[in-house]
């Protein structure tokens, strides 16, 4: 199950990381 969830993981860290540069920076 970990093994599955490590990839998941990374793109929603990835994607969580844009959201955040993108929130930080449009405000």
């Amino acid at each position: 199950m970990n093994s599955m969830l490590e990839p998941f993981k990374k793109i929603i860290g990835d994607h969580f990381n844009t959201d955040w540069q993108f929130l930080i920076t449009s405000k």
